[in-house]
């Protein structure tokens, strides 16, 4: 099993510029669908299936971490907060959360339970 240390999702917040909080909830999950984002009342959801591995895990969760920083970039240009989510699906790809989990792979998020792990240093 694994765990996300509060303090490790603290400071990849501060990396992403993230302003609204965030909630990860670790799920069964289907092999098809790895993890999600969303945005509701100023939080930011994300869950994370546990059928990966380790590494696939920290993948997933900088990615929908990533949707989540390109969400808080379009909500600062604006729009009403009622369009948002319908227009946000044509405002960003894929493109960007598919390269934070490459840029930010070395950064684990995601670790063993029980296992203590120093700060991240970007």
């Amino acid at each position: 099993m694994f765990t996300f240390p509060r303090e490790r999702l603290n400071e990849a917040r501060k990396v992403l510029d993230l302003k609204y909080p965030v909630s990860v909830k670790i799920t069964s999950g289907r092999k098809t669908r790895t993890g999600s984002w969303r945005f509701k009342e100023n939080r930011h959801y994300i869950t994370v299936s546990k059928m990966q591995s380790l590494n696939e895990i920290n993948k997933t969760l900088w990615h929908e971490l990533q949707h989540a920083a390109d969400y808080e970039n379009y909500l600062s240009h604006d729009f009403p907060k009622k369009v948002a989510p319908v227009m946000y699906r044509s405002f960003v790809t894929e493109r960007s959360a598919r390269n934070a989990e490459k840029k930010y792979a070395h950064f684990w998020l995601a670790v063993p339970s029980g296992v203590r792990i120093q700060a991240i240093h970007f």
